[in-house]
């Protein structure tokens, strides 16, 4: 579903983008898009102007007030900033670190609000970008919307009550008609079954319970041989270890483990192919060392003997990253389903074929992710290097397999796979030792890992391993997700499309994924070389499943 929102001229009052932010793409009422997606827990939140922080947005907004003499609410109503013109300003102070009598001396015409630079935040999920409009609205506007709200209301209450009064002098009538009161009530009670509860899991671990899906991901060059890779590189991690392969499959994995030295690992298998995977355990005789626990991973318990594990191994990504919400439980399930429905398509591009930069859009450290981070809106800016006509836009993925836990930096470049012929095998990326890795453990957070249960440490040096699922590189099994627009966009070289990409769990199935794209298009002034104004803010959904 689409909606093309006309933009009005630059000199009105109200923002386009916030229109834009409110816009579904069908045209349906307000809870049935994505401006929910704003949680409304309070989150830590920074100070604009020190190094407080506060337990919410608005308390740092009050702080910031109270301690710098700057309410950045009330400058935004002042100066009639739009919502992305909010975002510009506080991505601008953050980066700057302007002074607040410089702030508070900015006009409305100032070329910060038009940068697009100042869309990628400085600080990542920063709860001041969050703020509603009902935050940033003026008082007297907030007081004529709560009259309007409530009137609103008494008007459909008297209707209901109106209803009510109607139904209760028919029911005798209806009665009188069928059957006494308690007939009603007891047929009525040995008819109405207990709701059950919705199963999201049985078609989809009937899906892995084929050879097909399973070899798909086996002759996965890219995938396979960066596994291995890692694992028999680093025996050192596996080495008299307990293992736990989530989502085993065909079992590959966890042989893997056991030919780099665990000294015991539990393979876990929710759907049919588990069988298999023990009979492939025995045949390459590790049936002593590897053991087949066929359920969820959320509802297991580890055989008599064993408390804990030292090592995790899965494959969890999936179509689009976040596809199938593995990461939901810690893990679920490791492969993809078979198909994907409705617009978002899982294609293979050709570099070639790419008409723009990338931008990183999400930063996702598994070690530390948590479920309320999987759901998020991130802005983003391309430009485009050539002309061309623009007819999707392309979402992948990178990831690296690391032997110290420490953050990916996200300018990071992953190793890109060359295939030739039918064999390949992924290149090893070798990161040397990053310099902000000691500034970075000695942050609030702590170290991200020390010593296992048993108290071996983690090793620090090692092959670390990554790959590219993008264009660039060769096909792996996950392709790329493309979000096709209903309308082809012409691009000229310098031409800049920029928005927000909204993508949160399904409502109706928790394996799925919803997005939505709100995205602009500004040319370049054929002689000045400067953005021209958007005409209008294209709002697109997608279903990914």
């Amino acid at each position: 579903m689409s909606v093309n929102i006309t933009l009005p001229p630059t000199n009105q009052l109200s923002g386009p983008e916030d229109s834009e932010l409110e816009s579904s793409s069908d045209g349906t009422q307000e809870e049935e898009t994505f401006s929910d997606w704003v949680d409304e827990d309070d989150a830590p939140t920074k100070s604009l102007f020190d190094e407080t922080i506060l337990p919410s947005a608005l308390k740092a907004v009050a702080h910031d007030k109270e301690a710098h003499g700057v309410d950045i609410v009330e400058l935004g109503n002042n100066l009639k900033l739009d919502f992305l013109k909010r975002v510009r300003l506080i991505n601008y102070i953050r980066k700057s670190q302007s002074p607040p009598a410089e702030i508070l001396a900015l006009k409305a015409d100032n070329p910060l609000f038009s940068d697009d630079a100042h869309l990628r935040p400085v600080v990542e999920d920063d709860p001041l970008l969050l703020l509603g409009n009902d935050e940033w609205s003026d008082d007297e506007d907030d007081k004529l919307g709560d009259n309007k709200k409530i009137a609103e209301m008494e008007q459909e209450f008297e209707k209901i009550r109106v209803r009510f009064e109607d139904l209760g002098r028919r029911v005798p009538e209806l009665l009188s008609e069928s059957e006494t009161p308690q007939e009603m009530v007891a047929s009525t009670s040995s008819e109405v079954a207990p709701t059950k509860p919705r199963d999201d899991d049985t078609h989809y671990f009937d899906s892995y319970s084929y050879n097909e899906i399973h070899a798909v991901m086996i002759q996965d060059s890219v995938r396979t041989s960066s596994y291995a890779t890692f694992i028999l590189s680093n025996p050192q991690i596996f080495k008299d270890a307990v293992v736990m392969d989530v989502g085993c499959g065909s079992g590959i994995l966890s042989m893997f483990a056991a030919r780099a030295g665990a000294r015991k690992v539990f393979a876990i298998e929710a759907s049919g192919i588990g069988l298999k995977a023990e009979q492939n355990f025995k045949d390459n005789g590790y049936e002593d060392t590897i053991t087949l626990i066929r359920d969820k991973v959320e509802n297991i318990s580890l055989p008599e003997g064993y408390t804990h594990v030292d090592v995790i191994i899965s494959e969890w990504m999936g179509y689009c990253l976040l596809y199938e919400s593995m990461l939901d439980s810690g893990f679920t399930m490791s492969s993809m389903a078979k198909e994907v429905y409705d617009d978002a398509l899982i294609e293979v591009v050709s570099a070639d074929a790419v008409l723009t930069n990338d931008d990183l859009i999400k930063d996702i450290p598994i070690q530390r992710v948590t479920r309320k981070n999987l759901d998020f809106s991130s802005p983003f800016v391309l430009t485009a290097s050539r002309p061309g006509k623009a007819h999707a836009l392309l979402l992948y993925f990178d990831t690296w397999f690391t032997t110290d836990g420490a953050d990916v930096p996200p300018d990071a470049e992953p190793t890109i796979a060359k295939g030739e012929g039918d064999v390949v095998t992924t290149d090893v990326l070798q990161i040397k030792a990053r310099p902000d890795l000691v500034a970075r453990r000695k942050s609030s957070m702590g170290p991200l890992r020390k010593k296992s249960m048993t108290g071996q440490e983690f090793i620090k040096d090692g092959k670390e391993v990554s790959f590219s699922t993008g264009p660039a590189s060769m096909p792996t099994h996950w392709k790329q997700t493309l979000f096709l627009f209903r309308n082809p966009v012409d691009l000229k070289e310098g031409t800049c499309v920029s928005g927000r990409l909204h993508i949160r769990k399904s409502e109706t199935n928790s394996r799925e994924l919803d997005a939505e794209i709100h995205f602009k298009v500004q040319h370049p002034d054929l002689h000045t070389k400067e953005l021209t104004p958007a005409k209008e803010t294209v709002v697109q959904s997608y279903k990914i499943r």
